[in-house]
C-alpha cells in the first residue's frame, strides 16, 4: 500500500510519498555524518529540514495518507 499526502508547503502542490521522505531523510543522515564539508548554517538547516520530514512522515502514518 502507497500512502500519499499533498505537501501543503510547495507552492507546487507535489505528492509526497512515504518512501520519497524516506529517502530523503536517509540522504540528510548521511550527510550530518559527514558534517566536516558543512558550516554551521548549513548543518542548522539539514537538521531543521530533518525535523520537518520526520514529521511528515509521522503524519503519513498516523493518517494513512489521508487528511483528516
Amino acid at each position: 500500500m502507497i500512502s500519499v499526502k499533498l505537501n501543503p508547503d510547495n507552492p507546487h502542490m507535489s505528492v509526497q510519498t512515504k518512501a520519497s521522505i524516506n529517502v530523503q531523510i536517509k540522504l540528510i543522515k548521511n550527510c550530518l555524518k559527514q558534517d566536516y564539508l558543512y558550516n554551521d548554517e548549513e548543518i542548522h538547516q539539514l537538521k531543521k529540514e530533518l525535523r520537518s520530514l520526520t514529521e511528515q512522515r509521522n503524519s503519513l502514518k498516523v493518517n494513512n495518507g489521508f487528511a483528516n
